[in-house]
């Protein structure tokens, strides 16, 4: 497992390396696992000799690119990282509260890797699904459908449970199957750091993001576990910040560069933006529910932008990295069932019924769900108010209560149970309200726009974008998944 381990990091390095940042490391390493695997799932040859083999050919390889390109060292920026230190220490001092704030990150991260390094699977979702369908590739030697009473296994997109059957053949045990959800919130808090930074956002605002992503129920509950939640909006975070920087660099007519000319540099941002984004939609179905709407808003900005080439060309590499790395069952599920998607009787489970009262029904659950209040009995006491209002909503609309999702919920969510922990009570106290806050800005910038021809700020048009990006996943949500009658 070291070994093997070793041999995919240094290939992973030196491939960074060529491309020149650090900020490719996550997906490169992913794409690396993914590919490896598919290749030895091809020949039935998914065992430790043969892991190890193709790890020291791919390495090989990358080491010939990496000679050809005169042997670039990727280095930290050792001065640049002093300053932010010192830019951080100095939040610290103004902030009293950000020692306790950052002593509970500590604490939440240790706690965390060890769980997620030695405690074997347990959650029933993973027992019956992720780490099942893992345990019998390792003991078959390939990737293929089976036998089974959960047609989760066979149907459902497979690259995170590549990454498990990666560390199950190398171990022979589940212990650390977690691993990928917690370098997913590691790599995901980096991100977060990124992308602020390349708004020019304060460091206390972003230390203020980090804290407050950070006390999510939900993000507590799975950065020791085998969901992949974390893992699939890491990725299109990273996703978002290639794009970003796609479309704004060399796009300067200052620079006398045309902005649809795709350079080197910005095609290799494009390249990864689409990788993040094609691993994703292989990850998890939420990939495409929350990839469609982030697609649309790319659009949109690249049209802003006036670079509709690029997003073109990005369009392209996304077909292009899906079809690499993410569409393996897909292909699987056509052989089998004729349908990319899986058998009809999956589809139909998680296919859209009740009409245009059908999507009103689930939006409005949708949308109570956010009233998550994990590990407070509050939640109870709220339960009876918030679902009266629910019930006269679909009573006024001749909604039925069978109407959109087959598991009606009865309460707020109080529990602790993994499965039903949602943004907890955070999300009540700041993320609602910053829903709220984000769309009332988004219309006062549009109605700038409109009456007075006055440009909104893009670092904040764009922050205020996100929640729409939200709500629109929850719309798309409410008319595609969720086990629907």
């Amino acid at each position: 497992m070291i070994l093997s381990f070793l041999l995919t990091i240094f290939s992973t390095y030196f491939l960074a390396s060529v491309f020149g940042s650090f900020a490719y490391i996550f997906p490169i390493m992913l794409g690396l696992i993914i590919l490896n695997i598919e290749i030895l799932s091809l020949f039935r040859a998914i065992d430790f000799p043969w892991i190890l083999l193709l790890n020291v050919l791919t390495l090989v390889l990358i080491l010939v690119v990496w000679v050809k390109k005169g042997r670039p060292v990727l280095r930290p920026d050792m001065g640049s990282l002093k300053a932010e230190f010192k830019r951080i220490l100095n939040c610290f001092k103004l902030d009293k509260s950000f020692i306790i704030l950052g002593a509970g990150l500590v604490f939440l991260m240790a706690t965390g890797f060890v769980l997620a390094a030695f405690l074997p699977v347990n959650e029933p979702d993973a027992l019956e699904y992720h780490a099942y369908r893992v345990i019998v590739w390792a003991q078959q030697g390939f990737i293929n459908h089976f036998d089974t009473f959960d047609s989760r296994n066979l149907v459902m997109p497979i690259n995170s449970e590549i990454i498990y059957t990666w560390i199950y053949t190398l171990t022979k045990k589940d212990a650390g199957f977690g691993l990928l959800e917690f370098f997913s919130y590691v790599f995901g808090i980096s991100g977060l750091w990124m992308f602020l930074s390349r708004l020019k956002i304060s460091y206390r605002k972003k230390l203020w993001t980090i804290f407050i992503f950070s006390s999510f129920a939900g993000v507590i509950s799975q950065i020791s576990s085998t969901q992949t939640d974390l893992l699939v909006g890491t990725l299109l975070l990273y996703s978002m910040i290639f794009f970003y920087d796609y479309v704004n660099i060399e796009a300067n007519p200052e620079k006398k560069v045309a902005p649809d000319i795709c350079t080197k540099t910005s095609f290799t941002k494009g390249f990864f933006s689409s990788l993040c984004f094609g691993i994703a939609l292989g990850v998890k179905s939420t990939g495409f529910i929350a990839g469609l709407p982030l697609l649309i808003l790319f659009f949109i900005y690249a049209y802003r932008k006036k670079v509709l080439k690029r997003f073109l060309w990005f369009f392209i590499a996304l077909g292009i990295n899906f079809i690499v790395f993410s569409s393996y069952n897909y292909i699987l599920n056509f052989i089998d069932y004729l349908n990319p998607f899986g058998a009809q009787l999956s589809i139909n489970r998680h296919g859209f019924f009740g009409g245009f009262k059908g999507f009103i029904a689930n939006f409005v659950r949708y949308n109570i769900q956010l009233l998550d209040f994990s590990g407070f009995s509050i939640g109870y006491y709220l339960s009876g108010p918030v679902f009266a209002i629910k019930n006269g909503i679909f009573s006024i609309l001749n909604i039925s209560p069978e109407t959109g999702v087959i598991t009606e919920i009865e309460n707020l969510n109080y529990t602790l149970s993994e499965r039903t922990m949602g943004f907890g009570i955070t999300g009540v106290l700041v993320f609602i309200p910053c829903l709220f806050f984000a769309f009332f800005n988004l219309i006062k910038f549009t109605v700038l726009k409109i009456k007075k021809n006055i440009q909104p700020n893009e670092k904040y048009f764009i922050i205020y974008s996100l929640s729409l990006l939200f709500y629109l996943c929850l719309i798309v949500l409410s008319f595609a998944i969720g086990d629907k009658v």
